[in-house]
């Protein structure tokens, strides 16, 4: 991602100075194949950016305490349905919530519960890919 194109998220992100917020979206986004980023901001990549961008969002208002809890309900892991119709396993790992996406990548969420009027953001620390 270019430098000078921030989400609104991670703008509010640096400017509550929530900690960690001046490492993103960049961190996250480095760690993928050199050129990935450039690619999918041509023109014609655009239907293929918007499904990597809604793999990373859910349904309704999911707190940490809520995806928690269903983590611990289905015995450990979960399967999440992304807005984009792929799903995502959610884990327990070091204390936090680890995400899996369908390529066997992980993220791990390094935020939680920034909490927006159209529902509540977490940072990961890796984009993924569906």
């Amino acid at each position: 991602m270019p430098r000078g194109l921030l989400s609104p998220a991670v703008c509010l992100l640096r400017i509550w100075r929530v900690p960690g917020a001046e490492k993103l979206p960049f961190e996250a986004f480095a760690k993928l194949p050199a050129g990935t980023v450039d690619t999918l901001l041509k023109p014609q990549n655009k239907q293929k950016l918007t499904g990597i961008l809604t793999y990373h969002v859910l349904a309704g208002k999911w707190a940490a305490k809520k995806l928690m809890d269903k983590i611990k309900a289905d015995g450990g892991s979960t399967s999440i349905k992304t807005v984009n119709g792929e799903e995502l396993t959610a884990r327990l790992a070091d204390g936090g919530v680890q995400l899996t996406d369908v390529r066997g990548d992980t993220a791990t969420v390094s935020i939680t519960d920034v909490i927006q009027s159209n529902g509540v953001i977490h940072v990961i620390d890796t984009a993924l890919l569906p």
